[in-house]
């Protein structure tokens, strides 16, 4: 198993508590953020070079936006929601498609 996300210390800590909890030393991890494309072909090709295959992928990236949109300051924290809520699933697809089909 290959866990991702931006935050590298919280990413240590969630593969120790497997390792620990699960008895799974075979659960890697890599920094990356999904709406970075450059990161999604990061991730994959650490995915196989440590595995060798992908047979599945869990796409659980997301964030939100709250508040009255006639109060926003300006439109950059929707531009963030679409860039990790589509477009970095369709960046991760992207990457990932191949090796599954």
């Amino acid at each position: 198993m290959v866990v991702t996300g931006r935050n590298e210390t919280a990413l240590k800590e969630l593969v120790a508590s497997i390792h620990s909890d699960f008895s799974n030393l075979n659960v890697h991890y890599i920094t990356g953020d999904c709406a970075i494309e450059s990161d999604c072909k990061k991730i994959v090709d650490f995915m196989i070079e440590k595995h060798g295959r992908i047979d599945i992928v869990v796409l659980a990236a997301g964030v939100a936006a709250h508040g009255k949109f006639s109060e926003l300051q300006n439109l950059e924290i929707l531009k963030r929601v679409m860039e990790v809520n589509l477009y970095g699933y369709i960046n991760m697809t992207k990457y990932t498609l191949p090796h599954i089909k």
